[in-house]
């Protein structure tokens, strides 16, 4: 993973480089592992290292522009912040354009565990394996992943902020299938050790016995009650499609002309 120095180091050298006014830099450098199955059998393993990406925005003459890429060499640094200069060029000027923040502290947030970026593809499928009996023993065919992962984000810019920080996370899920039911379960945690894949097995198989032979409903009001797993999943949509603010400006929010 990034080391914060390293982190440190590339973003110097996008602030020595810069012609603009100001200038940010955000990194994100990611290590993901997962094995993934299907019918009671692992059907894939992958693991991406070291992935980065970088993302450059700069501030010139009242105008803004941003531009991403992979590549962290002295010729990548200078050619994105090229770029990023000509569309500014091109931009008209907003009023509304804000200065960066300058350096700021920040409460360290205990957010990574060294044991989650340590499991191997065996403990993967051993843990699988374990899972996937539960629901074999009732006749289900169980599909989902098992992945951990480790992320470092960086931000900074030439105001003199420079923010490093850690994530891990660890994820388990299954999904019970039976003839005419399904049952889904599912954990993630930063730490590993925290994760109970036998109990995610044994609800996802609950789920799928106890909702086997469905009937019809008639059309009606209906008391539902959601999981967290479901309230998340809509909270995430309405975030990525209602409360930006330039999905907001731009008319395409549900809450566009109602704030």
């Amino acid at each position: 993973m990034l080391t914060q120095e390293s982190a440190r180091q590339i973003t110097e050298r996008i602030f020595l480089y810069s012609r603009a006014d100001q200038t940010e830099a955000i990194i994100n450098n990611a290590t993901q592992s997962l094995t993934r199955y299907a019918n009671n059998v692992i059907t894939q393993n992958v693991h991406e290292n070291e992935l980065i990406d970088i993302t450059i925005r700069v501030i010139k003459n009242g105008r803004t522009a941003q531009v991403s890429f992979n590549q962290t060499d002295d010729d990548s640094l200078k050619r994105a912040l090229q770029e990023a200069l000509i569309l500014a060029k091109n931009q008209k000027k907003d009023p509304q354009t804000l200065p960066l923040v300058t350096r700021q502290s920040y409460e360290e947030l205990n957010t990574y565990v060294e044991r989650t970026t340590q499991v191997s593809p065996r403990e993967r499928s051993e843990t699988i394996k374990d899972a996937v009996r539960e629901c074999a023993q009732h006749s289900l065919n169980a599909s989902g992943i098992f992945a951990n992962r480790a992320n470092v984000i960086v931000i900074a810019n030439s105001k003199k902020l420079f923010n490093y920080h850690r994530i891990t996370e660890a994820e388990f899920t299954m999904t019970a299938i039976g003839p005419n039911s399904t049952g889904w379960a599912g954990e993630v945690n930063k730490d590993v050790s925290a994760l109970n894949p036998l109990r995610i097995a044994q609800q996802a198989a609950d789920k799928a016995l106890k909702s086997k032979d469905p009937v019809s409903l008639p059309a009606g009001q209906y008391t539902v009650i959601l999981e967290p797993a479901a309230v998340v999943e809509f909270l995430m949509f309405m975030a990525f499609n209602g409360f930006g603010a330039q999905i907001y400006q731009e008319g395409r929010s549900f809450i566009s002309g109602k704030l």
